[in-house]
């Protein structure tokens, strides 16, 4: 996702990047907090956030895409567990539960109207490239970022408000999977946030959900499989339905654009 790169010695923590500071490459500002000790590096288009041993995270790179998280430091010094983000922001969660986040608004920078839901009891974070998605510990799923790409689910929002079990995402849209089977879709309609042609097929009996970039791809327990989205990213199997109708085992998503589905008798499908 991001325009530069960052590298972690193994051994030492130490931080790395050579990259044009116009992409967040310039950490000369923190290069002294990037010494050692740095466990994980995460990145938006052009900052990166740095989670340190022992939970603190260090920022960098241009403010607009997160490299300024003057507004949250306080809150970033301890007790960061990992750390989620979209093209221009991060969202870090709290080993107590708490989300924090910085960076561009309208790329989810900006939680101020779900932050009561944000204090403590956030399980995990699901990202598109601009807005988060956050599950609860009781199957909750809160909301933010920009709303054509997943941060407005009021369209759905009576039925994340409990039982979902995982949440997946491609560029720009949502696919909840519930705890009954169930598949509940938000985002834009272009990129899978639109599963209304193949709904009857998604209420129950759902297994497990994949995406590429563009589209998303759902096994079933009886082997079939079901997919929806952009048809150029994966989203339109017609030419292979007759091999998705039953036997699948497993489903992978090949580059951003492809999927490949493996049946019990060893034969594999790939589309589009």
């Amino acid at each position: 996702m991001s325009g530069a790169r960052a590298r972690i010695e193994t051994n030492t923590g130490f931080v790395e990047t050579r990259e044009p500071t116009n992409f967040g490459g310039g950490y000369s500002s923190v290069i002294s907090y990037l010494q050692s000790d740095v466990k994980t590096i995460f990145s938006t288009f052009r900052a990166f956030a740095a989670l340190k041993t022992n939970g603190r995270v260090i920022v960098w790179g241009v403010s607009g895409f997160g490299g300024d998280s003057s507004s949250v430091i306080s809150s970033l010094q301890s007790g960061v567990k990992t750390i989620f983000s979209t093209v221009g922001a991060f969202a870090a969660l709290k080993i107590n539960g708490k989300v924090i986040t910085w960076g561009n608004p309208t790329r989810g920078g900006d939680s101020s109207l779900v932050v009561s839901y944000l204090q403590s009891g956030v399980k995990t974070i699901v990202s598109t490239g601009g807005a988060f998605a956050a599950l609860q510990i009781n199957g909750k799923v809160i909301t933010w970022g920009d709303g054509v790409r997943g941060g407005d689910a009021s369209r759905v929002v009576s039925d994340l408000q409990s039982g979902v079990k995982t949440i997946f995402s491609t560029n720009e849209a949502f696919a909840a999977l519930k705890i009954n089977g169930k598949v509940i879709t938000w985002g834009s309609p272009d990129f899978g946030g639109n599963s209304s042609n193949v709904i009857v097929y998604l209420q129950s009996g759902v297994k497990n959900i994949f995406s590429t970039d563009g589209a998303f791809a759902a096994l079933k327990i009886n082997g079939k499989v079901i997919t929806w989205g952009n048809p150029s990213y994966g989203g339109d199997s017609s030419n292979v339905s007759e091999f998705l109708r039953n036997g699948v085992i497993q489903i992978e998503a090949i580059g951003n654009s492809k999927f490949r589905a493996t049946k019990s008798d060893g034969s594999q499908i790939q589309w589009p």
